[in-house]
């Protein structure tokens, strides 16, 4: 990724000309960061008060208390700069604390290495989050309109067909209000279509050191509530499934995903990979499948820049759907990635010869191989059928960064997971984009 000429830091509560950080950043790249050094509480609440216009926020962690940096800071968990803690030698503080604290990371004075790192990742994400919100803002209007859901009357109807009878029936009688009632799935249904959809984008970060590796991301779907909190998925993906929603939900993700996608590699330079989710239900419909389709023909995205995550019960219900959708990946070098990825699934990979390109791994399936040898073999099989099949390994739901040796050792690729990404309810996660072992 292209940094910008300049990027700002904001140094707050510590002696950075002791610390020669402007001689240790020119060093390392010329004419690349404008430092600020600020240490008194007014000055210090008028650049928090406008924090878009930096790119990083250094801050000791003294002052981080003795300047209220976190009530500054409580209410803007959407600002692009990340913040890092900066310790004197000995300190205590675990990255683990910075991070309840609502800090990115925190660095030891002295450690020239893994202050280079930080700053430069950081500032990666920050340029990231301005684009992104800045897309947020000006493709709101005129991208994918919100899917324009049927009648309540006719939610249980398949997408490609009419149902006369269901004219003739109650809601109750059509719909088995199990786990939800009728009241709940109306409420959903009109958050949906009052503007509540929002896309979440969570890093994929490689664990193998890959020159120009590019941003990866899933782009998640999420709900608003009406306060504007974000709902679990558990929360509306089963009213949406049983109504038959899921279909006109797809189309909507891949057109506004695709044209954020291609406007941040065509406009901004940003190199960057995108996930997204095909439910079942779409490639089961001809007209739902035509339409993701065409979206993905006439997206301006670059060549292999897209990845398509499937359950892998369509290689069983919805071959043809598959072929369909094989097709039009392969002819711009796409991907295609098989989700909960078991032990007894290496198998999948044959069915279609250089179909499956990445694979994510059942999180029980990883988390019981991190307590048992002989699951822990296991997986190492199912690793190395993968690899021999050219397919990329994701590790989800990582929540610990002690696991990481052992996934770097059995040839994992990527990760997924909590302890990468703070759950910000705005566009982008902060994340970390290449990991050291």
């Amino acid at each position: 990724m292209n940094l910008a000429n300049m990027n700002t830091i904001l140094c707050l509560g510590f002696d950075a000309q002791m610390w020669r950080l402007s001689d240790i950043l020119e060093e390392y790249r010329p004419n690349w960061i404008r430092l600020t050094v600020l240490s008194d509480n007014p000055s210090v609440t008028a650049a928090l008060a406008d924090n878009e216009q930096w790119d990083l926020i250094l801050c000791d962690v003294t002052a981080f208390y003795l300047l209220h940096i976190d009530k500054l800071l409580v209410n803007q968990m959407n600002r692009s700069p990340s913040l890092v803690l900066v310790r004197p030698l000995g300190s205590s503080l675990s990255p683990a604390e910075a991070f309840r604290r609502g800090a990115a990371d925190v660095v030891t004075i002295g450690d020239q290495e893994h202050l280079l790192m930080i700053i430069e990742r950081e500032i990666i994400n920050a340029v990231m989050r301005k684009e992104l919100k800045q897309l947020r803002r000006t493709l709101k209007s005129d991208i994918a309109p919100l899917p324009k859901l049927t009648k309540f009357e006719d939610f249980n109807q398949d997408p490609d067909q009419e149902n006369p009878l269901l004219q003739e029936q109650s809601i109750e009688k059509i719909i088995p209000l199990v786990t939800t009632s009728r009241t709940e799935d109306l409420r959903i249904k009109r958050l949906i279509e009052s503007d509540g959809l929002v896309l979440e984008y969570q890093p994929i970060v490689t664990l193998k050191l890959i020159a120009e590796q590019p941003a990866l991301f899933e782009a998640l779907l999420r709900l608003r509530d009406e306060d504007g909190r974000i709902l679990r998925p558990l929360d509306f993906f089963p009213v949406a499934s049983r109504h038959s929603w899921l279909t006109k939900l797809d189309q909507w993700v891949f057109h506004r995903a695709l044209a954020t996608l291609a406007h941040m590699q065509t406009q901004s330079g940003i190199m960057a990979g995108l996930f997204l989710n095909l439910a079942t239900e779409t490639l089961a419909s001809d007209l739902a499948l035509d339409a993701i389709i065409n979206t993905i023909d006439t997206a301006a995205i670059m060549p292999g820049s897209l990845v398509i995550e499937v359950d892998k019960e369509v290689f069983s219900k919805q071959k043809a759907g598959l072929k369909r959708l094989h097709q039009i990946l392969q002819s711009y070098q796409h991907g295609l990635l098989i989700e909960k990825f078991d032990a007894d699934d290496g198998w999948l990979l044959d069915l279609i010869p250089n179909l499956v390109t990445h694979v994510k791994l059942n999180c029980n399936f990883l988390h019981g191989a991190i307590v048992d040898h002989e699951t822990e073999d296991a997986l190492r099989r199912l690793i190395s059928c993968a690899t021999n099949h050219h397919a990329k390994v994701i590790a989800l739901a990582v929540d610990n960064a002690n696991v990481l040796p052992l996934l770097y050792s059995i040839g994992v690729d990527y990760i997924q997971g909590h302890f990468v990404s703070m759950p910000y309810e705005e566009l982008v996660y902060p994340s970390v984009h290449v990991v050291e072992i």
